[in-house]
């Protein structure tokens, strides 16, 4: 079953990468295909490499490359805009925006060496553009129906194999990455194949230069508090829960260093806004999955003793 996917996925990205310089379509579709097939070959060339090292510029020009479409200064003449897509293409505009979105999800399975669904993404841009290669236009219901096909083929499967990343951690591609990544080597970024902006290098950068033990000290306390407010719950342990109620005033007070040396860092001038924002929202949130675990173990107490934060019920 590999070798057969291996050589679809070969006959496919051959005959994308011709699509390139063909002028068989009229316009505006040629157009759309033209781009749509260069940009199925750079994500083929991610595919194909095997650790590759790329520079760090590299990696972001690349980056840049796949996502420059839809940034804010190009997206109102972007295929990724249905308003665009409507206005240049009438009825087909609908059916070509969401073969675009198909196909930008082809960066993210690229990155990840998804050959499957790599490969069943390139041949639904193969039969629309086969579609168009006639003489005559299809009608918009049958480019439709093509699209529809391919959803109601792979849909099932696609959301299957989510759904078990989500609950199965040896599945976790971003946890991977995590783990087993040079962090100090921000190239890591660029790893998951999405956008990555200044913003995200800055949030990087920040977190690397906090101590390993501040990192190390958030990391586990709201792990803990999380793992331990759920079990208490499970078992119904008082003991335990009452544990996690504690461990919410060290989590405060990780948010609290943590935000303290961020100001200290605006204050120098060595963040912008923007990057700021986001850190502070980052240490918020991991605060708040703490005030979260506190609740759940708030009441699992009254459960069993019937009081909940000093009242009596």
């Amino acid at each position: 079953m590999e070798e057969c996917m291996k050589e679809r996925y070969g006959l496919a990205k051959e005959r994308i990468r011709e699509i390139i310089t063909e002028e068989t379509v009229k316009k505006p579709f040629g157009d759309f295909f033209r781009n749509r097939a260069k940009f199925l070959s750079m994500a083929a060339d991610v595919m194909d490499e095997s650790a590759a090292e790329l520079t760090m510029e590299a990696l972001k020009e690349r980056n840049h490359c796949f996502y420059q479409d839809i940034l804010p200064e190009n997206y109102e003449s972007s295929y990724g805009n249905p308003a665009y897509a409507v206005q240049q293409m009438g009825e087909y505009g609908k059916a070509f925006s969401f073969l675009y979105a198909e196909i930008a999800g082809t960066v993210a399975y690229a990155h990840e060496k998804r050959l499957w669904d790599m490969t069943v993404s390139m041949e639904l841009f193969l039969e629309v553009y086969s579609a168009f290669c006639e003489e005559e236009l299809p009608e918009a219901a049958i480019v439709e129906g093509i699209l529809r096909s391919y959803v109601n083929d792979y849909c099932q499967d696609m959301m299957e194999k989510r759904i078990r990343e989500g609950v199965d951690p040896e599945l976790d591609f971003a946890a991977d990455i995590i783990m087993n990544s040079d962090l100090s080597d921000l190239r890591y970024l660029y790893k998951y194949g999405e956008y990555v902006s200044e913003n995200e290098i800055g949030v990087a950068e920040f977190l690397n230069s906090l101590s390993q033990d501040e990192i190390d000290k958030m990391a586990s306390a709201v792990s803990k508090m999380v793992h331990d407010s759920v079990a208490s719950y499970v078992q119904r342990d008082l003991e335990l829960a009452r544990e996690v109620i504690e461990q919410d005033d060290a989590v405060d007070e990780l948010f609290e260093t943590v935000k303290k040396k961020l100001m200290r860092l605006i204050s120098a001038g060595d963040e912008d806004g923007s990057t700021a924002i986001d850190l502070i929202m980052v240490s918020k949130y991991l605060e708040r999955i703490g005030d979260h675990a506190t609740n759940i173990a708030e009441w699992v107490e009254f459960s069993i003793t019937g009081v909940h934060k000093e009242s009596h019920i």
